[in-house]
This record gives C-alpha cells, sequence and structure tokens, in this order.
C-alpha cells in the first residue's frame, strides 16, 4: 500500500477520535491528564498533516466544528451570580453551570443585600471645617464615654449621634463607692437634712468654649435628676458652650463657700455643695442640690449696696457685671439658650431678681 493511502486509513479510522480529542484539548479538559483510556496517545499518533491531500481530510467540516466552538468560547460571558455570604466575598458561576443549574441561579441571583435604615433618634449635627479637621476617631460606646475623666475631650466622629441620649447617664451615690468617696467630708457632710439617697451623680456631654465635645460631670438632688438630664441634653443639641463641669470638690479649700469661690473663679459649672448661702447663715439650695451655677465668670453675682455700689467677690468677672449685651460669647440673658430652657423645666433664674443678681444661677425648689 503506498504512503499516502496509509496515511489515509489511520485519518479515516482516526479522525473521530482526533476530533473529539481536540474538542477536549481546546476546552482545556485534558491539560495535564496524559494519555486518556480509548482514545490514541497524542505523541504516538501525531500525524504531519501538511503531507497529506486537503481534500482527503475533510478540512471544511473540521473548520466548521472548530470554529462552532471558536464562537462559543468568543461569545460574551454570561453575567456572574453575586451571593453575599458570611465573609462578604462574591462568586462567579460559569455560563455552563448556570444553565444546568437554573433555578439554584435564579434563586441565588434573587437575593439582595439590604442595608438596614438609620433609626430617626437624633439629628446629625451640620460639620464644620473644624469638625473635619478633628476627623478620623472610631465612634465610642456610651459605656466606654461615660466612664471617662470628666474633662475628657472628644472628637465629634467619635459619638455615636445615634445614641446621643445614652451618653447622658444618672447614678445613685452609695457609700463606700467611688463618688462617695471623693465628696464625703468636703461638699457632702452627715447631716439631718439631705442624705446619699436624696442625692444623684449624672455623667454627661457638652461643648466647651473651644468648640470640642467634653465630659462633664454634677450631683444634684434626685428628684431635679431626669430634669438636668433632659437640660443639658437639650444643650448639648443647641451646641451650648459651657467652660467645664466638674465636681466642686475638685477644688476644695475645706470650706464650702471658700471652695464655691474657688470653683467660680475658673470658671466651673457645679452644682450641689453642702454649705450656707453667699453672705448668709441658712443653708444655699447648692445645699439641697437644687440649684446650679452655670459659666460663672462671666454670669457674675453680686450684691447692690444701698449707695448704689456693687460688691462683687471676682475681679475678673468685672467686664460682665453691667454689661448684658446678648452678643457677648456665654453671656446669659433671657434671649440665651440656657435662659429659655431652664425655665422651660421650671427652673426660675437669679438674674431676674433685685438683689442680689445672680446671673450664672438657676434653681428649682418643688
Amino acid at each position: 500500500m503506498a504512503k499516502g493511502e496509509k496515511v489515509l486509513s489511520v485519518l479515516r479510522k482516526t479522525d473521530i477520535k482526533y476530533i473529539v480529542l481536540t474538542f477536549f484539548l481546546s476546552c482545556g479538559l485534558l491539560s495535564g491528564c496524559g494519555a486518556v483510556s480509548g482514545l490514541p496517545s497524542v505523541v504516538e499518533n501525531t500525524v504531519d498533516l501538511e503531507s497529506v491531500p486537503a481534500e482527503s481530510l475533510n478540512i471544511s467540516d473540521m473548520s466548521e466544528s472548530t470554529a462552532v466552538e471558536t464562537d462559543s468560547s468568543d461569545a460574551e460571558p454570561a453575567e456572574p451570580t453575586v451571593t453575599a455570604g458570611e465573609s462578604g466575598g462574591t462568586e462567579s458561576v460559569d455560563s455552563e453551570t448556570t444553565a444546568e443549574n437554573e433555578s439554584v441561579t435564579t434563586m441565588e441571583s434573587s437575593q439582595e443585600t439590604v442595608e438596614p435604615e438609620r433609626e430617626p433618634d437624633a439629628e446629625f449635627p451640620e460639620s464644620n471645617p473644624s469638625d473635619e479637621a478633628n476627623a478620623g476617631g472610631s465612634i465610642l460606646a456610651p459605656s466606654t464615654v461615660l466612664s471617662l475623666t470628666a474633662g475628657s475631650i472628644l472628637m465629634e466622629d467619635s459619638v455615636d449621634w445615634n445614641r446621643i441620649n445614652e451618653y447622658f447617664a444618672v447614678y445613685e451615690i452609695y457609700e463606700g463607692d467611688a463618688v462617695y468617696n471623693r465628696i464625703i467630708g468636703k461638699s457632702y457632710q452627715v447631716n439631718d437634712n439631705i442624705g446619699l439617697s436624696d442625692l444623684r451623680y449624672l455623667k454627661l456631654l457638652h461643648f466647651n468654649f473651644d468648640g470640642n465635645i467634653q465630659v462633664g460631670e454634677l450631683i444634684c438632688n434626685a428628684a431635679l435628676a431626669q430634669d438636668m438630664i433632659d437640660i443639658f441634653t437639650e444643650l448639648f443639641y443647641c451646641r451650648y458652650q459651657i467652660c467645664s463641669m466638674h465636681l466642686i470638690d475638685n477644688y476644695w479649700t475645706g470650706d464650702g463657700v471658700e471652695s464655691d469661690e474657688a470653683s467660680i473663679e475658673v470658671d466651673n459649672t457645679s452644682c450641689f455643695c453642702y454649705r450656707r448661702a453667699t453672705d448668709a447663715e441658712n443653708l444655699s439650695n447648692h445645699a439641697y442640690g437644687r440649684a446650679i451655677d452655670i459659666n460663672p465668670l462671666e454670669n457674675p453675682f453680686y450684691i447692690i449696696r444701698p449707695d448704689g455700689s456693687l460688691e462683687y467677690y471676682h475681679t475678673n468677672a468685672e467686664p460682665y457685671l453691667l454689661n448684658r449685651d446678648p452678643s457677648i460669647p456665654h453671656v446669659i440673658t433671657e434671649a440665651d439658650d440656657a435662659y429659655r430652657i431652664f425655665t422651660a423645666h421650671g427652673f426660675s433664674w437669679g438674674g431676674n431678681w433685685s438683689n442680689p443678681k445672680d446671673y450664672q444661677h438657676f434653681e428649682k425648689l418643688t
């Protein structure tokens, strides 16, 4: 038999197998798999097609088959199905697998990740350049903030504005606890007029004179605790500025009245101190936790003497004695948010007294 005829005989017997083999090779299904049972070895049955006449190889049929396969591989890939998993990753599904598992793919592709709506518990403040300059901190849980020392400064983006109410807390005071140990023998004296059970310790937030959020604290009468929480929460939303809010015990000198003066000297806002009233023998309403002094330097206390002169105790308060222009920062007038909010909660204002005048002072007796 001639060499060409032998080649054609081999091809007629194996061309179907070669077409199948070519198909699988083109799909990459036999890559690295070696010889396959039932199919001739690729190496042993390699044929030099250039030595065989084209018309005897049925090239056109093979080309059509190859063209179909090529069109299939060049076609636009099917849109991958994306399924949210526990790890948050995505999975691409092959088009053939999609066709064979159409119902599963349809179910998976219909899944959508829905972002929960934000609870409208509180309005977010308008941002300004100084806020953005302080950005970058992580949000602190209310419990974390409440554990901070009064006077601690917070970046605005470290506060969860949807949970603002949780940053304002009321605590009972018990003998032997941390607050008791701070106040016993100082602002709190063992007495027959008011006991620990009549007082509450408050931890809260306020804006300071630099416009930063600061942790504050105070002790007030238990009957006014919720009023105080509501008032200072409202003031916080107004971005009302308070210089500082520490217990008067931080400035203790050994005497209630003198310690009050030391606290005022640094413009500290305070409430409870078991002491007598200024220039009097009776107990002050501060002794019952029913009065609070706000930004006392800008809002001084003074007495009008019979000759019309003024008696006051802090020389650094002089610029604010008679000049009560509402445009002056931190000056409390009837146009001020502090006046508006405290009086709305039933407090009276010392700035409305005829003599003495006490612009820093709000009190509620019933």
